[in-house]
């Protein structure tokens, strides 16, 4: 029906939209050319967490409408992920200090209950990941054959994408397969 909002982070940028048929809202995501430079794996990799997630834990995460590369969305304007749009509150407006504007400090006197909530739904979400074990490290995927999750790409790291967007590293340097250790 309409775009409602949009908004951007440091590498996506946001559309929030309705619909005709009256049912929820949705997002939809790009990462944002010039803030990303492995866009398309960037995508795929968030699509494989998100069903990961949805399926293996009951750590809350959007419905994923659909997804797809650039070549799928109209005038291959870029890779994208549509999601249910989710009202809510950031959690940093919960916790900061509100005489505090540049949003730096912890409110020194919030609520006990809303900080051990916070506190309690962290600690859920950190056991709920800490169960799983790989054999390595990087970008999971799930075979259709076997129907189990594993590492079968790389890992795509915030250093690999600032060395390549701040201090143009050529992107064919950058490892191509998964990582058997930490030190890797």
């Amino acid at each position: 029906k309409e775009v409602i909002d949009w908004f951007e982070g440091s590498f996506n940028f946001c559309l929030q939209v309705s619909f005709n048929d009256g049912g929820p809202g949705a997002i939809i995501r790009f990462p944002g050319p010039g803030h990303s430079t492995f866009r398309e794996e960037k995508i795929t990799n968030e699509v494989q967490i998100i069903k990961f997630l949805h399926e293996q834990t009951t750590i809350p995460v959007p419905r994923l409408i659909s997804w797809g590369s650039t070549k799928d969305s109209p005038q291959h304007f870029g890779p994208f992920i549509i999601s249910d749009f989710v009202e809510g509150v950031h959690l940093s407006d919960i916790l900061k200090d509100p005489t505090d504007q540049k949003r730096l400090y912890l409110n020194p006197v919030i609520d006990k209950q809303t900080l051990d909530t916070v506190f309690e739904q962290i600690a859920d979400i950190m056991l709920q990941l800490f169960q799983f074990s790989f054999l390595h490290i990087g970008a999971i995927s799930k075979d259709s054959a076997s129907n189990k999750w594993s590492v079968t790409g790389r890992p795509l790291t915030y250093s690999m994408n600032e060395l390549a967007t701040t201090a143009f590293y050529p992107v064919d340097k950058f490892p191509t397969a998964p990582f058997k250790s930490a030190s890797d």
